[in-house]
This record gives structure tokens, sequence and C-alpha cells, in this order.
């Protein structure tokens, strides 16, 4: 190099002269730039992902050097009263997402078009969050790059994990520093990176085996990282471990926590109100089924043998256990829909391992539901966004990286308007709404309670006005105007209804929530159920329609790929569901229920 070279830089139409300090024929280059009204970088859920084009040009000659994408943001942590809650540019986010494996466990990451296509998939549904975690390994740029241009925030572990690490060798304090200021120096740059965390779980390791606070409060993550950062100045919120903070790491009620009470330890929804979740930097772990797509390609058949070796072989298990992911998942089923899932799968294994398919989907989704409406809770991430070997891993995206189905279930909980219907005992149900959206939202929500899954006997709807951030708890009865005892807690005489319906509608009537439920023992119907499948006008749709309430309504097909699926279904009601064709000639398949023993063909 020679020292009468002059740099500048180029960013949003202006230009910077870059100084030079020459060391031994070497330049090094540090700058402070000052810029006015720039664009802002958000998360995807908060607005556009904006990124600036910066641009090293050589002065004389004007000779392009180096460019890249940039993006400004400002990403602090709320940790006020036990809490940990970022705001991106002064704006609170619930951080919904999942944890990350790798793109491709044969080619260590993956190509870029494959990060592409898994990250688009998980952005699509809603996802704002994704944790690089410290069982894991860092990612490429490319990943990184993508999760800026799709609006992902990253929370990025350090290579630490479950282990009592010499922190008094000076030799292995060396090699941790120099791998601690090479990541946060490459990964600094990157506006997704919002936190970066010590380790994962050894703060949790040792105080499970019962070691006092001070072993388990590890100075390699206390003092030296976090001192190492600010050496750098580097800006990102930083945590010593995940889980931490609390009386013992692993208590939910303060900080992060990994929770697993609904899921592993086989906990009912109650349990959310008990164990008052901060933030889950890990949480809702189940053998989710792949999609029919998948288990056809991979198996052979739309309902594979789950006791098979090539079957047991995807699914997850703790080491060391008597029981495996697919027993929880079971557990719910059970739970939720009254049925012993041993002689279900006995008995219909097709059905058994759709209800399979749903019931993973429809617990995360009740979660995510109480956890943003709640107040308390400000993130939650499922543990496994991506499978790494076909089955029925945790991931909500399979090993050939399509969406699995609950996926498409949970994505609902994951809108920016969250709502969750809570039952208050005898006071009956209520219905909990909180506004995320960065303007105030108007609208309406209806309530519709169902008699014989057919028979509408209440219809009400009362105005609703949301200012951002604001949250509403209003009981179905206020809205009804009249007691229902919709639940049957009072029990006079035998219960009226058996189906409830909210909807949350914007001021021009487009439906922006939908939550049905049963209100006892879900009922089945048998043959007397007309649902009929027709094509839009336009033909890029499919027209569901049913004479009775189904529920998580699944469309399958050979032929087409649906944009929605496994939704609810209201008598009369017209469903647009928007379709693409894998191959000529109409589309044709099968349309069912969770809440239906028939199904009923189509062609159009």
């Amino acid at each position: 190099a020679s020292e009468d070279v002059q740099l500048v830089v180029a960013i949003l139409g202006r230009r910077f002269e870059l100084p030079i300090d020459w060391q031994d024929g070497v330049g090094y280059v540090r700058t402070h730039l000052e810029l006015e009204e720039v664009p802002l970088w958000n998360p995807r859920t908060h607005g556009p992902a904006e990124r600036v084009k910066l641009s090293v040009h050589r002065l004389n000659d004007a000779e392009l050097l180096a460019e890249r994408m940039v993006c400004f943001r400002e990403i602090l942590a709320d940790r006020t009263n036990g809490g940990f809650e970022l705001a991106v540019n002064n704006t609170p986010i619930f951080c919904r997402g999942a944890c990350w494996t790798i793109g491709d466990i044969e080619n260590f990451g993956g190509s870029a078009e494959r990060l592409r296509s898994i990250l688009t998939t998980a952005a699509k549904a809603g996802l704002n969050m994704i944790r690089v975690g410290g069982t894991m390994s860092y990612e490429s740029d490319d990943f990184y790059s993508l999760c800026d241009e799709l609006g992902i925030l990253v929370w990025q572990d350090f290579m630490f994990a479950s282990m009592d690490y010499p922190a008094d060798d000076a030799d292995f304090l060396n090699n941790v520093r120099q791998e601690v200021e090479q990541q946060a120096a490459r990964l600094r740059k990157f506006g997704s990176v919002a936190v970066f965390c010590g380790s994962s779980e050894t703060e949790q390791q040792a105080a499970m085996f019962g070691k006092d606070r001070d072993t388990w409060q590890h100075p390699l993550f206390r003092e030296k990282i976090p001192a190492w950062l600010d050496a750098m100045d580097v800006t990102q919120p930083y945590v010593p471990s995940s889980p931490c903070e609390g009386t013992l790491p692993m208590h939910n009620a303060v900080g992060i926590s990994h929770y697993f009470g609904v899921g592993a330890y086989l906990q009912g929804h109650d349990d959310l109100e008990r164990s008052r979740v901060r933030f889950a930097s890990e949480c809702l772990a189940f053998a989710n089924v792949p999609s029919e797509r998948t288990l056809k390609e991979r198996f052979g058949v739309l309902a594979p043998a789950i006791h098979t070796p090539a079957w047991k072989t995807g699914v997850p298990r703790d080491s060391g256990t008597g029981w495996d992911f697919e027993d929880v998942r079971d557990h719910y089923l059970r739970e939720l829909y009254n049925l012993d899932p041993n002689v279900l799968r006995y008995e219909n294994n097709a059905r058994y391992l759709y209800l399979s398919s749903v019931v993973s989907g429809e617990v995360m989704a009740r979660t995510y539901d109480y956890w943003r409406t709640d107040g308390r809770c400000c993130g939650a991430l499922v543990w496994f966004l991506n499978d790494i070997q076909q089955g029925a891993g945790w991931g909500l995206i399979d090993s050939d990286a399509r969406a699995k189905p609950a996926l498409d279930i949970v994505q609902e909980s994951w809108k920016p308007i969250a709502i969750a219907l809570r039952d208050r005992g005898m006071d009956g149900m209520s219905v909990a709404i909180h506004n995320a959206e960065r303007e105030t939202f108007a609208g309406q929500l209806r309530v519709c309670l169902y008699a014989d899954s057919r028979r509408l006997v209440s219809d009400a709807a009362v105005p609703i006005r949301l200012s951002e951030g604001e949250r509403l708890e209003i009981a179905i009865d206020e809205i009804l105007g009249s007691f229902s005892d919709h639940l049957h807690r009072h029990r006079f005489g035998p219960q009226r209804q058996d189906t409830i319906s909210v909807r949350l509608l914007d001021d021009d009537g487009e439906l922006m929530h939908s939550r049905q439920r049963a209100l006892s023992e879900i009922p089945l119907l048998a043959g007397d159920c007309t649902v009929n499948v027709t094509a839009s006008e336009t033909g890029d749709a499919l027209i569901v329609t049913s004479d009775r309430a189904l529920r998580r309504v699944r469309l399958s097909s050979p032929n087409t790929e649906f944009k929605k699926n496994y939704f609810d279904l209201l008598p009369g009601e017209k469903r647009r569901i928007e379709v693409q064709r894998r191959s000529e000639g109409a589309a044709r398949g099968t349309v069912s229920a969770v809440n239906w023993l028939g199904e009923s063909y189509f062609r159009c």
C-alpha cells in the first residue's frame, strides 16, 4: 500500500474522507460518521427492515474497494422488576420465534439458497427472533445478512454450554478472549444481532447439581466476557447464560428462563399463571409431525407406522429417560381431545397422525396467546426452528425446509395483534387482546355461540379501539349482554352450547383473528356434515364452506399447496384459501377436520 492513497466512504448521498493511520506500511482506518434522518431497521413485526448501501472508494480514481448493506437501529433491554424486555428504536418488542440448529447437517451450515428457504418460511409465519444457542455453532455471514434483510432479530450465544470452564487457566482464557473478540467484531456489524449471551445452561447445570451460587455464577460469563465486550464498545445487551437470574437460574418468574412446564413436564395451561415466565429463550419442545407431502416423500405413505426404527430415529428424547417427546405429544392429545392415543393409533393410525400433527401446534398457540396478552412475558422461543433429520423432530420446519402443521397453527399467535380466550371460572370466559401494532386498531369483537356445532344461539359484537401497546380484557357475558353459562358451571339444566367462536374484525370487516373452542368434551361429528370446496373465479384460490362448526380443517392434495391450512370454519362461512398448483390440471384432494369423523373429496 502507498501512503499517498486517500479513501472516501459514500452513504445516503453523502461522502466522507477517511483518515488513514499508517503504521509500518499498513494503513488502519477508524472513523466516526454523523448522519441525520437515517432510515431505521426494524424487526419485521414492527416496521420495515431498512438497510442502506455503504461503499468505500479510492479518492483519486473513484475505484470501488468495498461495499455492504448497513442497518441503523437502537436496541435496549429493560430489566426492571425482574423482567427482560427488548426495545428496538424505543418500541417494546415481544420476541416470538425459535432456536436455530444448522441449515444443513451434511454441509455444515448449508448453502445461501437453503438458508434463504428456511428463513423466508419462518419470516412469512410471523417470527421475529431466532436464537443461535451455545450448543450449536456460529453461523455464516450469509445467515446474518439474510436476517438483516428479512427483519429477524438474532439472540447470539457464544459457543459454551453446560460445563465448568477453567476460568483460572491463562492459556484457556486467552483462547476464549480471542474467540469472543473475533466473533463480536464480526457479528456486531449486522443490525439483526440483538443480544449476546455468554453460554447455554452453564449456570443451570451447576445449580441443578446442587452447587451454591458462587459456583454456578461463573466469573468467565459474569465478569470476563462482559468486560471484553465493553472494551470493544459493543452496544447489544448481554446476558451471562441462558437461563439466568432469579433465586435459581431455572426459576421462571425473574429474568431468562427455559420453560418446559407445558411440554416435557406435562403441565396444563394453568401452569402458565403459576410459573409467571418473563422471557423464555427456550420453550415448548414437541415431536412435531411433518407435512403430508414430506411424509409421503420420505416414508412412502401418508400414515407411516410410528413404532418402526425408521420413524423413531427422528423422534427426540432426553438421554437416559424412559420416554421420548412423542409421549409428551400423546399426553396433550389425551388432555385436549379426550382420546386414548394408544387406542386411536391401534384403530386408526391415519387419524392418530392427523390429530398428532395438530395438537402440538394447538398447545403452542394457546401458550403464546396467554403470554402475549398477560403483560408479564416479553418473549418466547420454541426449542428448534428447523430439523436436521427427517421425521417428527422438535423443529417447526422439517429437514426438507417445509413448514410443519404446527407452524401453520402457531403462526396465528405470532400476528401483531394478540388475542386469547381465558377461563375465568364461575364468571365464564373472557377475551384478552393486546395491540402490538405501531398504530391504533379500530374494529369489532364478535362472539357466536352454537348448539350441535350448527345452530346459532347467541351472536353479539362490540366496538374495539386500542392504541399502540394497549391491552384489554372483556368478559364474554359483557359482549353478549346477558347471562349465558356457556361453560356450564352453574348447571341450570343441560348445556345449551357446545362451540364458541370469537372473531376480531377491522373497520372494513376484514377478519384479523379467529379463535374457536369446544365448550365441553369436543363433539365428534359422524357423517351428518356437508363440506363443499369450489374454485374461486380467478382460479388462484379455493372456497371452503361447511354446515357445521369445524376445528382445524385440513386440505390434502397430491398436486396443490395451500397458503393456509389447519384452520377453523363456522357454519355457512366462506373461507378463501389461496393455492399454488404443483402440476397441471384441477386441484383435487380431501378435506377433513379434527371434530369430524368423515372426509369430503373435491376436484375443482
